[in-house]
């Protein structure tokens, strides 16, 4: 018997602000959400209507236009009906969500590898990389920014506050219970030479 899963994880710029109102049993907020994927000199953009309800909606009503946030979540339609018309609109009904950037840059980790290598010329990927506080060696993020691993069973992502430069740490999530939960930062991040790509 086939087993279907909806599931999805965001890691993203907050282009509108967060709208809370309540409701019979609590509170609901709505904001948007864009991500960027880029290709050569261009970039694609998807913008995603999440929302939060009760706890999550009160811990997401101070974000802002331009905060960094890390939601999952399962993917839900509205209805609606115009000029006669009915109109479907996916959103993100979130199951976690976090604030990123304030809290990674604030703890970032200290005695980390640098942004590039000078060795044998020109700059040099500094992945995979080990966390030590987690004790887990990362692999290079994929295009939306995580970089995900299976660590004895547990399934494990960080979302890297700059992609490009490990230096400024990231937030980590495990997935529990059919949900991504934030579970610290990344710790302090020494090279593995034996690993290093040149």
């Amino acid at each position: 018997m086939s087993r279907d899963i909806n599931s999805v994880t965001i890691l993203g710029t907050v282009v509108r602000d967060a709208r809370v109102n309540p409701t019979k049993t609590g509170h609901v907020s709505n904001f948007s959400v864009v991500t960027v994927k880029k290709r050569g000199e261009f970039e694609i953009k998807k913008f995603h209507n999440v929302t939060c309800w009760n706890d999550l909606a009160e811990a997401s009503s101070t974000l802002k236009e331009g905060d960094r946030v890390f939601v999952s979540g399962s993917i839900e339609s509205d209805r609606f009906e115009k000029e006669g018309q009915t109109t479907y609109r996916d959103k993100i009904t979130a199951s976690a969500m976090e604030r990123v950037a304030a809290s990674v840059v604030s703890s970032q980790p200290q005695g980390g590898p640098p942004s590039s290598f000078s060795e044998g010329g020109g700059s040099k990927s500094t992945f995979p990389y080990a966390d030590k506080a987690h004790k887990v060696s990362w692999p290079a993020p994929d295009e939306s920014g995580f970089s995900y691993l299976n660590d004895n069973g547990v399934s494990l992502s960080v979302a890297w506050t700059d992609p490009t430069d490990p230096t400024q740490g990231g937030a980590v999530f495990e997935f529990v219970k059919n949900k991504w939960e934030r579970c610290g930062d990344v710790g302090e991040v020494s090279i593995d030479k034996n690993s290093l790509p040149f």
